[in-house]
């Protein structure tokens, strides 16, 4: 049987709420408008139980997520976390439903456990170090964004590529095509692409901005702006191009971008 493709799909209506998978943010939706929101899962999953968390009304900055806030009173939404084993089924209506989660108005977290007996799990991210966000760490993940930021000024795709090789690799795991090699390539090709636009710029780096957080139980960290946003962007014509998210991790005293 084929490996199936995990998606978590949201719908809302004057809603604003983050999705955590295993306490790893999947989503933020309701600040865009936009109706609807599919995202892929599968690199997220773990073996055995896996936690999907709603935070509905959301708090003011990533850090501070889980202190909710009042929405409209007509505020309504629901999740659905699927299992599409064909990508001829439509998203949304096919696939082997594993979870569903509804909510209202009303803020606060929901959360609902579903095991699974797929083969995603024994990812790099559940073996990397437990942290603290103490002044040593963040030091380090302040130089590790401005190291990634320099990168991104002097078009240095060999330093993005050995930083995500971990990740990279892992994902030819669960999504086509189904080759490490082929990730890694596509990776270098893509992760400059247009840099040759004179419209094209990398946006200066702002330090004091950043938020970071604890995910996945403090083994990996958001490197993302009080405004859920990558720390290291990329625009073209005055429009976020790239918004460069890292999800971080310590193995063996060296940081990767896990996720």
């Amino acid at each position: 049987m084929a490996l199936p493709v995990v998606y978590i799909e949201i719908r809302g209506h004057e809603t604003q709420a983050e999705v955590f998978l295993n306490d790893i943010p999947i989503d933020l939706f309701g600040a865009d408008g936009q109706p609807v929101h599919t995202s892929r899962v599968s690199e997220y999953l773990v073996a055995g139980p896996n936690r999907v968390e709603v935070v509905v009304g959301h708090g003011t900055t990533p850090s501070r997520t889980r202190e909710t806030q009042s929405l409209p009173p007509e505020g309504q939404g629901f999740l659905r976390m699927a299992a599409y084993y064909s990508p001829k089924e439509l998203l949304g209506v096919g696939g082997e439903e594993l979870a569903r989660l509804e909510w209202g108005a009303a803020p606060g977290r929901i959360v609902s456990t579903v095991s699974l007996n797929l083969p995603y799990h024994g990812w790099a991210w559940e073996r990397a170090d437990v942290v603290t966000l103490d002044g040593a760490t963040r030091r380090e993940l302040n130089e590790l964004v401005i190291a990634t930021h320099r990168a991104f000024e002097e078009r240095n795709a060999a330093f993005l590529l050995e930083q995500s090789r971990i990740r990279l690799t892992e994902l030819s795991r669960c999504y086509d095509p189904l080759s490490a090699d082929a990730w890694l390539a596509s990776f270098s090709r893509g992760v400059f692409n247009r840099s040759e636009s004179a419209e094209w710029r990398v946006v200066p780096l702002d330090l004091q901005r950043a938020d970071f957080r604890l995910c996945a139980g403090g083994r990996l960290v958001d490197c993302v702006n009080s405004e859920w946003k990558g720390m290291v962007r990329t625009e073209l014509s005055g429009v976020t191009f790239t918004d460069y998210r890292m999800l971080v991790g310590r193995i063996e005293n060296v940081w990767h971008v896990l996720r």
